[in-house]
């Protein structure tokens, strides 16, 4: 019969005198290294003094690590609530501990460097830790301790406390504490350690990213408090048995290239909530789910490999949750690593599991486990134990359920791509847009707005969500803003111009499109696209002000006065009114310029343009025709003697003097009036006509007023056809010189002769 080296044996704590007889049947008070490690399902610190007391009474010589726990596990079997003492002998390895608590240091890690620069030596093989309740963080613990020891393997668990999560206690043989740590490790370098995890999620839903924390309390994810997401996915009755339920529903997170779980420790107010690790703000959160077809063939696999090794003792730390949801298969489990070596442990809040050369993790879902000899020849097993496992029906139902979230999941995920495609086409067009564009909600309120508008108007996204698009225009243009938006939702693109002003209160003019949000149909909202044309339009004045308006006077000019005029017509003809076209020709101009230059001339023309303006009647259009000729067209009140009044009193104020270069200048006008439609029916009749009596008034020896008549039109053919036929008689020599004698009436004396 082949003796273990590393021989494990166990029992449950009744009382002192089963505990001695129990010792000296097993002969324990007689191995100088000895392991004892307890798992207690009850949460009584009197009850644990008395198992530390007794212990400490029959084998001084132990070194001793406990916790209490949510399960125990003693010989391949699942206890509840009783006190389990796993008893470990050792030939070749020496054993230290320690116990640390939290609050003599500045945070875990600093805890964690602090245990391990204690009891890590060149000879260290293994290390097991437990942790007391969640005021400790785990990771950070790891962490610490594996800035000393990257070679030593760990493994061990969080403790608990049969699933209230209230307070979890750690021990050694004559401390109790739940805000520190305990470990012991094996030294021996030639101790054969194998340590294992078996466990798989399987991800489901959109990635939740933290966006707000503080160590490992979380109070925002996607901007809202945690427990509204947890409400949304996983419903009330979650939320309600939280933390429990949250070891069956943990988060996932990428933590150096491994997804690792993240567990719900506490609810805290306000709908905050803590978790067993540290949190940075910006991280990304998955929820997950236990792939269990994955973690029966893996758990399966990994029995077999362990089998074909040489293993004296099995040390087992298993999940909580396992015990909930898969029941049947997690005690089958511990059954078949019975079948290997001894197997003890206690189901944990949290394992520890490491490799060489890697960080160790804290996990959940797992089974992790320590699998150890002190004897390198490989055993002669009589046969090497068959494992199977023939879930049962409940269990295959989960498992079946498990295939369905993963294939909707993919489903999701491909819908998501191309969702998330056909997004980028539309942020891209959205964002990098170099008009400003925005979506409100049938209410006109904002829902969102592109990086343009932010630099357009100075107001950030979170200034302007939820807003009313009205409360950002002004006042007066709100009903026309109003019926461009109604308009719109029912289907028909709308396009306007509309001043906006900036968050400084600058107004500039853009060219609005509204276009509605159609979902099945209905309109669910609208966008809005809007290009700044303060400038073009700038440019667009500039271009009609010089195509329709004179340079030197600002007036109208002859094609903006005959358009106008043409439009008066159409006006007057409809009411059935007069209107007058008034032509004023300043007398004798030419010497102005001549004598005092073309500038002097243009100042007076300024001034003469600005006094005959003020003498206008409402209604009245005035502007320059050409040269020092100006056009009036008056359509109110139009009667000859009206007319007459309004063109003395521009005679009249053009006659006032006028300075220049400190001298006086007095000049006059001439004023020729055409009536329609009595003069002429179209526009460049009006002006026809009117010029002819303006031409009357010069002739006449200006400074003068006349309305047309036909006769000025007749007399003006009649120099016109004599003009014509003298031009005719030069060309053909017509003309001949007489003499007339020239005779003094009073002598009759000959004094010369006219030719």
């Amino acid at each position: 019969m082949v003796i273990a080296l590393a021989k494990t044996t166990s029992c449950t704590y009744e009382n002192h005198l089963q505990l001695l007889h129990f010792i000296k049947e097993n002969g324990l008070h007689a191995f100088p290294s000895l392991l004892i490690q307890i798992f207690s399902g009850i949460v009584d610190q009197s009850v644990i003094k008395e198992v530390q007391d007794s212990l400490q009474a029959l084998v001084p010589q132990a070194v001793i690590i406990g916790c209490t726990t949510a399960g125990e596990i003693m010989s391949g079997t699942t206890g509840e609530q009783t006190i389990v003492l796993s008893f470990t002998s050792f030939e070749k390895t020496t054993l230290k501990s320690i116990l640390l608590d939290l609050e003599n240091y500045t945070d875990s890690f600093t805890m964690g460097k602090k245990l391990a620069g204690e009891l890590i030596s060149i000879d260290t093989k293994a290390m097991i830790l437990f942790t007391g309740n969640f005021q400790i963080d785990s990771q950070q613990l790891l962490d610490g301790i594996h800035t000393n020891s990257s070679d030593v393997l760990l493994s061990g668990g969080i403790a608990g406390d049969n699933g209230k999560f209230e307070s979890g206690y750690v021990f050694n043989e004559n401390c109790i504490t739940s805000t520190g740590a305990v470990a012991v490790v094996l030294n021996n370098q030639d101790l054969i350690v194998e340590t294992g995890s078996n466990f798989k999620w399987r991800e489901i839903g959109k990635r939740i990213t933290v966006t707000k924390s503080t160590g490992r309390i979380i109070y925002g994810l996607d901007d809202r408090k945690p427990l509204q997401i947890l409400k949304q996915y996983l419903g009330e009755a979650f939320v309600n048995d939280l933390p429990k339920s949250g070891t069956e529903f943990p988060f996932i997170i990428d933590l150096n290239g491994e997804r690792v779980s993240v567990f719900i420790s506490k609810v805290l107010e306000q709908g905050a909530i803590e978790v067993n690790r540290s949190i940075a703000t910006g991280e990304q959160l998955t929820f997950a789910y236990p792939d269990i077809a994955s973690v029966i063939d893996n758990s399966l696999s990994a029995m077999k490999r362990l089998s074909r090794k040489t293993v004296e003792s099995i040390f087992v730390y298993n999940c909580m949750a396992r015990k909930h949801y898969m029941r049947d298969f997690s005690n089958a489990e511990l059954e078949m690593l019975q079948t290997i070596a001894p197997t003890d442990g206690f189901f944990s809040y949290g394992e520890v599991y490491s490799i060489k050369k890697k960080n160790p993790q804290i996990i959940g879902h797992s089974l992790t486990f320590l699998a150890i000899s002190e004897d390198a020849i490989p055993k002669k097993r009589e046969a090497i134990p068959s494992f199977e496992y023939t879930a049962p029906d409940n269990l295959n139902s989960i498992i079946s359920l498990t295939h369905l979230m993963q294939a909707s999941q993919n489903d999701t995920r491909i819908l998501n791509e191309n969702l998330a495609l056909s997004g980028q086409y539309y942020r891209s067009l959205f964002d990098n847009n170099t008009d400003f564009v925005y979506s409100t909600d049938l209410n006109g309120h904002f829902t969102s707005v592109n990086r343009s508008f932010e630099k357009t108007f100075g107001y950030s996204e979170s200034d302007v969500l939820g807003k009313s698009a009205m409360k950002f225009i002004k006042e007066v243009d709100i009903p026309r803003a109003k019926g461009h938006f109604i308009r719109a939702l029912k289907g028909k693109e709308q396009s306007y111009n509309l001043e906006i002003a900036n968050v400084k209160g600058e107004v500039q003019l853009f060219q609005m499109k509204n276009i509605p949000i159609t979902v099945n149909g209905e309109a669910i909202g609208l966008y809005g696209i809007g290009r700044n044309i303060t400038e073009q339009k700038k440019i667009e004045e500039k271009i009609t002000q010089l195509a329709y308006y004179d340079y030197q006077t600002g007036l109208p000019n002859r094609l903006k006065i005959t358009e106008q005029l043409d439009e008066m017509i159409k006006r007057v003809k409809k009411k059935k009114r007069l209107l007058s076209v008034l032509f004023i020709d300043v007398d004798r101009f030419k010497i102005i310029n001549d004598s005092l230059g073309h500038s002097a001339g243009d100042v007076i023309l300024k001034e003469i343009a600005s006094r005959i303006k003020k003498e206008l009647p409402s209604g009245a259009y005035f502007g320059r025709f050409s040269g020092d000729k100006f056009t009036l067209i008056l359509t109110k009140n139009v009667t000859r003697e009206e007319v007459l009044k309004m063109a003395e009193s521009i005679i009249q104020c053009i006659s006032e003097p006028f300075f220049f270069e400190q001298k006086e200048f007095f000049v006059t006008a001439s004023i020729g009036v055409s009536l329609f439609p009595h003069d002429g029916s179209e526009e460049q009749e009006l002006f026809k006509n009117a010029d002819i009596a303006m031409n009357l008034s010069k002739h006449s020896g200006g400074n003068q007023i006349t309305f047309f008549s036909t006769e000025m039109n007749e007399q003006a053919l009649m120099r016109l056809e004599l003009e014509s036929y003298l031009r005719k008689a030069l060309q053909k020599d017509e003309f001949f010189l007489c003499y007339q004698p020239l005779i003094d009436l009073a002598t009759g004396n000959l004094y010369g002769s006219d030719a």
